[in-house]
């Protein structure tokens, strides 16, 4: 870091890139060190922000208190620029430590305000750049933002937000951090988010956001829109009392807009019969609607928009998912005032009872409540998951539930349907709704699969790899009868979704929500894959599978199988360097022995020289560190001794034993003259198993040069038999014989020549 901060000040070429880099060690475990003289050696974290603020955020001697104020709100905004979305999170954890410290001052703040609500023209970058580190700040001491809700209403949800898409998303945001970003307990019942009325001017201005048209949004700001609709529908359920209620409005009055004049009609008119009754509008009859979404005519569908179709389409799968959100907290607030109302009738009935004092009576009221309270959660927990799973998308009041059986269409229809907008979005809201009902996503998964499989758009197989891992958590039984579908996605040809699917791999793997079914083989494959993300990733996965017991020794026989024969089998250089990093892992004395066992079994089965070459190798990398392995590797001798004329498998037993001999040394020299007594007899018999190996290993290569000599005058014999007889059949099949006899001749030699070496 000491050294990115000088090569900044002096200019010198790459150390912006290194410094912007380095931000990501704010994430660092931070160990602040006391030395023998009392002084603090800071940690990395401290580290990074005395380095960010000496560049960047502390004042300067030669400018006075407007100046540094512009200069640091500028070098703020400047953060921001081109920064990706973990450069962004990085960014947000440094600037909200530095807030947590009080080290940004209230004047920076107040001129970042400043530029975000400039009213003359400025670079939109810089206005973005604003509100960001806003928000970013605002996660550590919200009042940043409830202060000025105003000026982001005016602002970013305004005249502004609309022509510049990116800004209005970014002021969502901010806006999000008036609920508080404090982590809540795990089980807690209580909600110490802020939630506001839906009068509100801030719904009507997010809903005025969500609802833009396609006339409105031109370019690159079509395809943000999803993002901004995404994050103010995130900020309706976040922080209004009945999000339910103004999500269902909108939705609503998108359907209208898309589905054109009979199904407006239709709506309306049902709408005007049950004004009293915002929920009732959802008991239209979809058949005809429905007809009118999926019919076509000689210029295609008669959906109206594409555009809008799509928009629709993603808001309906977005409210779905954001409403299991919001049916948890429900179910949480019920739970909550559940526990009050007993304690209290509880507590009423321990002091009519006689209780000494109203503090006796309370703690009596809670041991009593805590064996009733169980029952009472879990008729709670049972309503709630009976409203998930019927209601949200078959119940007859539900505007979700006309939905479903348009996207399973318009998902199964692709040449009907070939704008890309509108399969994304129907894609993506079809995964959505799988999270929300165990029907619906069994009904649904062959068809999610087969568009992981078929699919040439790599933007909807990321979605879909995506969406299987939230869908295993919410049902793992069915995604773990199928991953090995999920597994194919390590080949896939597009390097998102590759990264993305052994993303997802990665965390249900490690949590345990799927088995693991001998498919390791394709996650070990990443390990050498030229993208160096995804080898990385693969390498974390491996070192963080090998902290659960046993994890990677109960899987290497199959990724070693994987690897070494079949269709998934990679070349031998490739195994190789794959096997040399698992082989790290069986660090345990007893998995070596166990593993050498095993291995020595293999070759008895084995019936290419690939695979003798492959297990050979497999057995050199393991530790050797006690003697047992030895001997389990003599014992199994019979299955491997007809193998050792190859070339390649005697060297690998050759750095078998130098590799045992080296590790005897060591034992040997760490034992000290003191413990020689003691441990002479097992270093004797020790020295003689290596001694006997070696014999034995010594005699195999006699034996192969016999071999050879016998083979090389059988096939001289052969050779002027042939050309005294001059007989056509008989010289063919003497030639097959020997070419067989020159075929193992040649293998002999091979081994001859290593052995001479040796």
């Amino acid at each position: 870091m000491e050294f990115f901060r000088v090569a900044y000040e002096y200019k010198l070429s790459g150390a912006a890139a290194g410094v912007r880099k380095m931000v990501h060690l704010i994430w660092t475990k931070d160990n602040t060190l006391v030395m023998e003289d009392g002084s603090q050696l800071k940690g990395v974290r401290s580290r990074l922000i005395e380095v960010y603020r000496a560049l960047y955020f502390d004042a300067r001697a030669d400018l006075n208190a407007k100046d540094n104020i512009a200069r640091i709100a500028k070098n703020m905004i400047e953060r921001t620029f081109g920064a990706t979305l973990a450069e962004l999170t990085s960014l947000e954890e440094m600037l909200k430590t530095m807030q947590i410290e009080n080290l940004v001052h209230p004047e920076v703040v107040n001129k970042l305000w400043a530029v975000y609500s400039a009213p003359r023209a400025i670079s939109a970058a810089q206005r973005r750049g604003a509100i960001i580190v806003l928000g970013m700040l605002a996660t550590a001491r919200r009042e940043i933002i409830s202060e000025q809700i105003d000026v982001l209403l005016r602002v970013g949800l305004g005249p502004l937000g609309a022509r510049d898409v990116v800004l209005a998303k970014y002021t969502c945001v901010a806006l999000q951090r008036l609920g508080g970003s404090v982590k809540k307990v795990k089980g807690a019942l209580s909600d110490e988010s802020v939630r506001y009325r839906m009068t509100h001017p801030m719904f009507s201005r997010l809903r005025a956001a969500i609802q833009m048209s396609g006339d409105v949004l031109t370019g690159a700001s079509r395809g943000e829109w999803f993002s901004l609709a995404e994050n103010a529908l995130n900020t309706i359920y976040l922080l209004g009392e009945q999000p339910d209620a103004l999500c269902t409005d909108i939705i609503r009055s998108m359907t209208l807009r898309v589905f054109g004049s009979k199904t407006a009609s239709q709506l309306q008119s049902l709408n005007g019969a049950t004004t009293n009754d915002d929920d009732a509008a959802s008991d239209v009859s979809m058949p005809d609607a429905q007809k009118e979404a999926v019919s076509s005519s000689g210029d295609g569908p008669v959906m109206g928009d594409a555009f809008q179709l799509a928009q629709l389409l993603f808001c309906v799968g977005h409210v779905a998912l954001k409403h299991i959100v919001y049916l948890e907290l429900v179910e949480r607030e019920y739970k909550r005032r559940k526990a009050e109302a007993d304690k209290e009738k509880a507590v009423a009935k321990a002091v009519s009872e006689g209780k000494a004092s109203r503090a006796a009576a309370a703690a009596a009221a809670v041991e009593e409540l805590d064996q009733v309270a169980g029952n009472a959660e879990d008729e709670i927990g049972e309503v709630i998951a009976s409203v998930r799973e019927k209601e949200l998308l078959y119940g007859s009041r539900s505007v979700l539930a006309m939905f479903g059986p348009i996207i399973t269409h318009i998902c199964s229809s692709p040449k009907s349907y070939p704008n890309e907008l509108v399969r994304r979005a129907a894609v993506l809201t079809l995964c959505k709704f799988m999270c929300v009902s165990s029907t619906f996503c069994e009904a649904n998964l062959a068809l999610l699969l087969h568009i992981l499989t078929t699919s040439k758009d790599a933007v909807i197989r990321s979605n879909v790899v995506i969406a299987l891992g939230d869908i295993a958590v919410c049902f793992g039984s069915l995604v773990d009868e199928n991953s090995d579908r999920l597994y194919a996605g390590l080949g896939d040809s597009d390097l998102s979704v590759k990264k993305h699917t052994l993303m997802v791999l990665t965390h249900l793997i490690l949590n345990g929500m799927i088995k693991v079914k001998g498919q390791l083989g394709e996650m070990a494959k990443c390990l050498e894959d030229p993208e160096p993300r995804v080898s990385d990733l693969a390498k974390l996965f491996f070192s963080e599978l090998a902290t659960k017991e046993n994890a990677v020794y109960n899987n290497l026989p199959d990724i070693i199988s994987h690897l070494s024969i079949g269709k998934h089998a990679v070349d031998e250089e490739t195994f190789a360097r794959t096997m040399k990093f698992i082989f790290t892992f069986i660090d345990k004395e007893k998995q070596a022995e166990n593993v050498v066992e095993k291995l020595c079994q293999r070759f008895r089965l084995a019936n290419s020289e690939r695979q003798w070459r492959d297990i050979a190798l497999c057995l050199s990398l393991l530790p050797y560190k006690s003697e047992r392995s030895i001997k389990k590797l003599i014992e199994g001798l019979p299955f491997y001794q007809d193998k050792l004329y190859h070339t390649e498998v005697y060297k690998r037993f050759q750095e078998i034993l130098t590799k045992a001999r080296a590790n005897k040394t060591q034992s040997a020299g760490g034992a000290g003259r003191g413990a020689s007594g003691a441990s002479g007899g097992a270093g004797g018999e020790g020295a003689g198993d290596l001694k006997e190996f070696e014999e034995i290993l010594a005699q195999a290569a006699q034996k192969g040069e016999q071999d050879e000599a016998f083979e090389g005058a059988a096939q001289a014999k052969v050779a002027k038999m042939t050309k005294g007889r001059g007989g056509r059949g008989k010289t063919s099949g003497a030639a097959a014989s020997a070419g067989g006899v020159a075929k193992r001749g040649t293998r002999g030699s091979r081994r001859i020549s290593v052995a001479s070496e040796a």
